[in-house]
């Protein structure tokens, strides 16, 4: 039996969480991950959507976090819960079936294929028919082309349809239908509490550091994430009647960002700065239009006008 309490399993969760934390501070300050920090979010906090571990983490929402009762007794029912599901169907089955003919070459093209879910539905077909080319028939039958293959006039097409969207699932590093051991149902459970916190940490506290700006003046700019500086050198040239790539190019924007920065401005085109600016319109639109926000009471507080800015949120949101 499990000897961990419910002390342990808090201090363990904890250390997920501070984990998690870590490497999410450590990419916030890194250019690799700059504009994707969502996507890293999505990575690091991932967890399991097949049916068993998502009956487990119903239970432990529930039981643990509502109803307060012991790590110990939630480990005892997901076993009882795993014994229950143990024999049922959770892989998708696949039925092939390949053309065998003189000009086609083995296992290459697919007479008829079948997909099917863990339910036993099926989800996807594929049918391939062989079509002649009549007019490479007829040149291949009177002019007895010797560079002739029956490739030529034989030909092979293949038509699809779904019938239902077939899930798939991802699955627990920690656990599965045949896993008994006790500490991996611990493990399990410290891993989705360490990100469930994570995640709450985040809804609570990242909007409400972000939206308002804290510091003024150039300070208030150096102390933004580099792709903010970028769109704030966007709009503050905007300002002066200076549009990027139409009166302003990429190189004159990163060397006044790179001076603002106090950076040395050798080899700029290699700076992060520069390769943002050359990519400004492909930035993830739910995350730009959070920075257009703050970028709006960014200029508000420095007494300057948010008309280009207020023109680029409407463009946004009716997207």
């Amino acid at each position: 039996m499990l000897e961990q309490g419910n002390d342990n399993f808090e201090k363990d969760c904890l250390a997920v969480f501070e984990k998690l934390l870590q490497g999410y501070k450590r990419a916030k300050e890194s250019n690799v991950w700059e504009a994707n920090i969502d996507k890293l979010i999505d990575k690091i906090t991932q967890i399991p959507t097949e049916p068993f571990s998502k009956r487990l983490m119903g239970i432990f929402d529930y039981d643990y976090l509502v109803k307060s009762e012991s790590i110990e007794s939630i480990i005892e029912k997901s076993l009882l819960i795993r014994e229950q599901m143990e024999h049922t169907q959770r892989f998708v089955r696949v039925n092939e079936k390949y053309f065998s003919l003189p000009f086609v070459p083995a296992k290459t093209h697919r007479k008829k294929l079948e997909v099917y879910n863990n339910k036993g539905e099926l989800c996807y077909t594929e049918v391939g028919k062989v079509h002649i080319n009549i007019k490479q028939l007829i040149l291949w039958i009177f002019f007895k082309n010797s560079d002739f293959k029956l490739q030529d006039i034989f030909n092979i097409e293949q038509s699809t349809k779904e019938f239902k969207t077939l899930e798939i699932y991802f699955y627990s590093e920690h656990i599965n239908l045949s896993t008994t051991d006790h500490k991996a149902y611990y493990t399990f459970f410290c891993d989705y509490y360490g990100k469930h916190k994570f995640l709450k940490y985040l809804s609570t506290n990242q909007d409400a550091s972000e939206d308002k700006p804290k510091a003024t003046g150039i300070k208030a700019i150096t102390e933004l994430s580099k792709v903010r500086q970028v769109i704030w050198a966007n709009f503050i040239f905007n300002h002066i009647g200076l549009k990027l790539r139409e009166n302003l190019d990429t190189s004159s924007l990163t060397k006044f960002l790179l001076l603002l920065n106090k950076n040395n401005l050798d080899d700029y085109k290699n700076s992060y700065f520069y390769k943002l600016a050359g990519k400004l319109h492909e930035l993830d639109s739910r995350k730009y239009l959070r920075d257009l926000e703050y970028m709006r009471n960014l200029f508000l507080d420095q007494n300057l006008s948010t008309r280009d800015i207020d023109r680029e949120i409407k463009k946004m949101k009716r997207k």
